[in-house]
């Protein structure tokens, strides 16, 4: 997990507990500063639709897998599982001076 100042995955049980005191079931949610989406993606596993976005393209790209992605990522055109390329990919010598 990606860790950010303001990030809330410690406080997301709380937070959760007082926004469905308040807020009926698949309603709406919108966070427009959402970081790492860790509220938004334990509501949109309690069924709202949530509305993720942030004026920084990582954490909106981020957010939009986490949120929308229900499933490991195939990759079959590589005739490997993803578990399978995530241990290629760590175990990948680095390139000197590539960057």
């Amino acid at each position: 997990m990606f860790r950010y100042i303001g990030n809330k995955s410690a406080i997301v049980s709380d937070l959760l507990n007082i926004i469905t005191q308040d807020v009926e079931e698949n309603s709406v949610f919108y966070d427009p500063m959402c970081g790492t989406a860790s509220v938004c993606e334990i509501l949109a596993q309690r069924g709202f639709k949530v509305i993720a976005s942030d004026s920084l393209t990582f954490p909106s790209m981020h957010a939009e897998v986490r949120i929308r992605l229900n499933q490991e990522p195939k990759f079959s055109k590589l005739g490997m599982r993803y578990s399978e390329v995530i241990t290629f990919l760590n175990n990948s010598k680095a390139i000197s001076d590539y960057f």
